[in-house]
């Protein structure tokens, strides 16, 4: 688990996709999570 700070100064935890706690739900075994990427 790692934190960092948004530039208006929330503070955002992260956590690996593989320690979420939503992909143990049955439906979601073995779903991967969307990646965004930011635009240009």
């Amino acid at each position: 688990v790692g934190s960092s700070q948004s530039p208006d100064g929330d503070l955002i935890d992260c956590v690996p996709a593989h320690l979420q706690p939503a992909f143990d739900y049955p439906r979601l075994r073995g779903q991967r999570p969307l990646v965004m990427h930011p635009s240009r």
